[in-house]
């Protein structure tokens, strides 16, 4: 897996199927740049949990999962969407938001949700919750110890 120096991260989607988030960005080359953490809440669906970067499945607590979390933690931020200037592109006062979440990504800049989500990732990751939901799918290792 070729991983580059760094990276920008400048948008992100959220899947629909019970959390896949994706986080493109480019590399200091202009090549694209994917990062991909599947939902985990149906452990019958799509890998539950699993990181992949550029579409490759990355070994969970593995020299590159490692290096792909160094890589997102230092990941300069800049969205590519501006946001809201005139009052049609805004919420109005008298809207009722199903969800913290929901307001909070309304609220928010687009730099800093794209933050929230690459912290979200990050935080997951390195969870023992994230072994913990992968584990009856694959042998798992013990993170390794790396200075970058």
């Amino acid at each position: 897996m070729n991983l580059p120096e760094s990276i920008t991260i400048v948008d992100a989607s959220f899947m629909l199927d019970g959390g896949t988030t994706t986080l493109h960005a480019v590399s200091a080359s202009g090549e694209e740049v994917r990062v991909r953490l599947n939902q985990r809440v149906f452990d019958s669906y799509g890998d539950p949990g699993r990181l992949y970067f550029n579409g490759e499945l990355v070994e969970v607590r593995s020299d590159e999962e490692a290096a792909i979390v160094h890589l997102l933690r230092n990941a300069t931020i800049t969205s590519k969407d501006d946001p809201p200037t005139s009052p049609e592109n805004t919420i109005s006062k008298n809207s009722i938001i199903l969800g913290d979440d929901i307001r909070k990504v309304i609220e928010n800049s687009p730099d800093q949700n794209l933050l929230d989500f690459r912290d979200a990732i990050v935080s997951f990751v390195e969870s023992e919750e994230y072994v913990q939901i992968v584990a009856p799918f694959v042998q798992v290792g013990t993170y390794p110890t790396r200075n970058f």
